[in-house]
């Protein structure tokens, strides 16, 4: 492949491409130190140069020179893409029968699945589609933990953000068959911006079922299934973040806790009322009055649950349902809202939550991340553009981010195995 046509390759990778992340791998790769000089002198010649062809003619450059070889551009290119596809579907790996830990093995499984012989990731905008209209474009095998394969799509996709010109682009879709965790990771960028008549292309959930048709169709084959019991898990999890903070409000409720046990008792003499869960008159009467203390307490704190919705289901029919949904703009733990406290007790009945927002820090910095069982299995979205305003850490999500929150969440998806 010419320089040009490397060029007018790189500028298909266009939403996955930002100058500070490639300098930042380039960084880690300890690979072009000078790409910044050559960046800014491309930029002094030309005020006007667009920054991702600026980029892309800063690494042709590059090869030009030899700055960088061909491979160092591909790993730059994974490990871009890796840190744009942040939608992630996640399911149980079941049924296989690939022995994936031992690595001749694996290699031999991917051998079979069509992955190419020359794993570059630019030669697969010219490679014919294994399945699905999909080109397996590269791989990369975590020693026995993981395999992880980049899809395209076999055709650009026509990408039209509003006031701006219609653009082709590639679309990668990373999926992991992670052993370790025993998890299927299919992760995607959104559809948004996609111009296409068909629902394979242009909505979320033709491409998840379509790249699911394409796990299935590979032989040997990898089973999975659906994390349907999601719900489950986010109460969980909300329990084990926030039930803490309940506790310090709780001790203070110890002084009213006789009136509020006589005042119920008096209710339900006269308004008999059938509770789930173990959940009594006596648990809302004293949630309302714990609305009224936390308020006075500080039990603010960056990130932990910044959002949450869940139901109070009516009957038996999934469809009859009052939804309560509680959102805080600021960042600050749903635990200081009194919305929260007011309808504690029906949370604490149902035992299950819609959706779920976590903005906390972990190990690799700051999350903040929308959870929800979505096309019937577990939905981890970790959010581009963070409105969080954490004291330190970049907020900006990574691949290694991404790993740390899975083991994060991790517990609790398997509490309910």
């Amino acid at each position: 492949m010419n320089y040009d046509d490397i060029f007018d390759n790189l500028m298909y990778f266009k939403p996955y491409i930002n100058k500070s992340s490639i300098q930042n791998h380039l960084q880690l790769m300890s690979k072009y130190p000078d790409f910044h000089q050559v960046y800014f002198k491309n930029r002094q010649e030309n005020d006007n140069l667009d920054t991702v062809k600026n980029v892309c003619m800063t690494l042709t450059s590059g090869l030009k020179e030899e700055k960088i070889s061909e491979n160092d551009l591909d790993e730059l290119l994974f490990l871009s893409i890796e840190d744009k596809l942040f939608n992630s579907f996640l399911y149980n790996l079941e049924n296989t029968n690939i022995n994936f830990r031992d690595i001749n093995s694996l290699y031999k499984v991917l051998e079979s699945w069509g992955t190419p012989q020359e794993n570059k990731i630019l030669n697969g905008l010219a490679s014919n589609p294994t399945f699905e209209k999909f080109v397996i474009s590269g791989f990369r095998i975590n020693g026995t933990d993981s395999i992880r394969l980049l899809l395209f799509d076999k055709e650009l996709v026509e990408l039209k953000e509003k006031n701006k010109d219609t653009e082709f682009a590639v679309y990668a879709t990373l999926i992991e068959f992670d052993f370790r965790r025993n998890l299927l990771h299919i992760r995607l960028r959104d559809v948004d911006n996609i111009q296409n008549k068909s629902v394979d292309v242009r909505t979320m959930e033709g491409r998840v079922e379509r790249t699911l048709r394409f796990i299935s169709n590979l032989t040997p084959s990898i089973g999975y299934k659906k994390i349907s019991y999601f719900r489950d898990s986010l109460f969980l999890l909300e329990e084990h973040v926030l039930q803490p903070k309940r506790d310090v409000a709780y001790s203070k409720l110890m002084d009213f806790q006789d009136h509020i046990d006589n005042f119920s008792a008096l209710i339900d003499s006269n308004f008999p009322t059938q509770h789930e869960n173990n959940v009594t008159t006596s648990n809302y009467v004293a949630n309302t009055v714990l609305a009224i203390i936390a308020s006075s307490l500080d039990l603010s704190q960056l990130g932990d649950v910044v959002g949450i919705k869940f139901r109070n289901q009516r009957t038996e029919d999934t469809n009859s349902f009052a939804e309560v949904a509680i959102s805080d703009k600021a960042f600050k733990c749903i635990s200081t809202d009194k919305l929260y406290w007011s309808n504690l007790s029906t949370l604490l009945e149902q035992r299950k939550i819609e959706f779920l927002k976590i903005g906390t820090s972990l190990d690799l910095g700051f999350v903040d991340v929308n959870l929800e069982l979505k096309l019937g299995t577990a939905n981890v979205k970790l959010n581009q553009s963070s409105k969080g305003n954490p004291i330190e850490g970049n907020k900006q999500p990574s691949d290694e981010k991404y790993i740390d929150f899975i083991d994060y969440l991790l517990p609790f998806i398997k509490k309910n195995d």
